[in-house]
């Protein structure tokens, strides 16, 4: 094998090798992007669920202190 052609297969080897170096490059800020959209929906529906559970729970003590009235005797039962 000559020296030339050597070179020359090294150079194409390493052109292959750069070309596949941006293709995964490419590939990899597509995938980064995409995650990163996920991730941001789930902090939108973990922050939604958390104020749900607020609501609820603040729900769930006016609900807690009727029964408590009705139950003494302070408020009269519905029926």
């Amino acid at each position: 094998m000559s020296l030339i052609f050597a070179t020359q297969l090294g150079a194409i080897a390493t052109t292959v090798l750069a070309v596949g170096a941006i293709i995964t490059t490419v590939f990899a800020v597509l995938a980064f992007r995409k995650q990163a959209r996920e991730v941001r929906a789930i902090e939108r529906q973990v922050t939604d669920q958390q104020e749900l559970s607020r609501q609820q729970a603040t729900q769930l003590r006016i609900q807690a202190d009727q029964y408590n009235l009705q139950r003494d005797g302070a408020l009269p039962m519905r029926r």
